[in-house]
């Protein structure tokens, strides 16, 4: 398990950040320490991360992001909307998979 501050330098997420996506229901840590409120991620959960920066790099917003599937056997259909667009952006959804 990794703390969250960890996480954060490995996921080059800030830690504020993954408070508000565990907030949002975005990127939920594995575990939270119930007498510190700590929150623990597993090491499987850094794709997950890479993938909503891909998606925040791309220009989708957080709401849509948490509606997308981020698993790895379902992230292509997240960037069904981005392919269908003209331009770099369909680059970018390819090269992501």
């Amino acid at each position: 398990m990794l703390k969250i501050g960890e996480f954060s330098k490995l996921s080059r997420v800030s830690v504020r950040m993954l408070r508000h996506y565990d907030e949002i229901g975005l990127l939920k840590p594995a575990e939270i320490d119930r007498f510190t409120d700590y929150r623990y991620y597993r090491e499987d959960q850094l794709p997950t991360a890479c993938r909503i920066a891909a998606l925040k790099d791309m220009g989708f917003s957080l709401v849509d992001i948490v509606e997308a599937p981020l698993e790895a056997g379902r992230f292509s259909l997240a960037l069904e909307p981005c392919r269908r667009r003209n331009g770099p952006c369909n680059k970018a959804a390819d090269g992501l998979q």
